[in-house]
């Protein structure tokens, strides 16, 4: 979800890792030369995670990589399924009163046209089955940054899967 810390965590954690750092709002950005913004004006929102998509496909088959998603990437069921088969998701949660306070600045103030609470509300009642899907879930409200992203790097190491 937006403001959760997931481009905050993520880097920490790649940079822990030595592993590479994927945002995918930036790759998407970087890649259509457009800001997110403009893709939601000017192409609609399903464009853009249709871009997403395609971007997923492509970074997923890589190695050694932290990749930060879109809050909407799991409105795809396949996405899902693509992550989990070639590594661990992680679904970072705060409260939606954490997350207000944390987006105030954001550039993705655009994605709320009314009332910021019930709106976030909604969304995680839409997506709530799906985050479930996540092989993880942290909360991030209480703790820092680092703290995040080290318990991220313990459950990875401690999964078998990986060894750093």
């Amino acid at each position: 979800m937006v403001g959760v810390g997931k481009s905050t965590v993520g880097k920490i954690l790649a940079k822990k890792l030595e592993w590479g750092f994927i945002d995918m709002d930036e790759t998407v950005e970087a890649i259509y030369d457009q800001s997110i913004e403009e893709i939601y004006n000017i192409y609609g929102e399903s464009a853009f995670h249709d871009m997403e998509v395609k971007i997923l496909q492509e970074i997923s088959q890589g190695n050694h990589q932290v990749i930060a998603c879109s809050e909407g990437i799991v409105k795809n069921p396949g996405n899902v399924a693509l992550i989990k088969a070639t590594g661990l998701l992680f679904w970072l949660e705060a409260p939606v009163e954490t997350l207000i306070n944390r987006i105030k600045n954001s550039k993705y103030l655009f994605l709320f046209t009314g009332d910021k609470t019930k709106i976030l509300k909604d969304w995680l009642a839409e997506r709530a089955t799906l985050y479930k899907q996540s092989d993880v879930l942290i909360t991030t409200a209480d703790h820092s940054p680092n703290d995040v992203a080290a318990a991220i790097r313990k459950i990875a190491f401690d999964s078998g899967k990986y060894q750093f």
